[in-house]
């Protein structure tokens, strides 16, 4: 491209959020790539292969808990608490620790806990 033979843009993006939230993705959906005729992909390693091996890849998911929020201190008994519900939820995926290959890896992340402390979480 340099010596004029070839007529072609180059553009170089860095890919955030790339391990939990798969950067390239939101990118492509967003038209981000609508115009390339090649994208070149790279993914950081201690050396440079083309590689087919497997690996500890991400399985991600959203995992949602619906309830009924009350007041915990006048009307407690009329809550169905979704925070229990994840309690209960992340409980059981440390339980299962015990259970699964050391090879693989299970994490968690909870995104919304609630507002307040003194209210039966919806």
């Amino acid at each position: 491209m340099d010596e004029g033979k070839i007529k072609g843009t180059i553009r170089f993006y860095g890919t955030p959020a790339e391990e939990k939230f798969f950067g390239k993705l939101w990118r492509a959906r967003a038209g981000l790539f609508d115009d390339l005729d090649a994208c070149l992909d790279w993914h950081p390693a201690d050396h440079t292969e083309a590689d087919v091996q497997s690996s500890l890849a991400l399985v991600d998911f959203t995992v949602e808990f619906f309830g009924q929020a009350a007041h915990a201190s006048a009307d407690p008994w009329n809550g169905r608490s979704a925070s229990d519900a994840l309690e209960l939820y992340t409980h059981g995926i440390n339980a299962y620790r015990e259970h699964i290959k050391p090879t693989v890896r299970i994490h968690y992340h909870i995104q919304d806990g609630g507002q307040v402390v003194n209210v039966v979480q919806s």
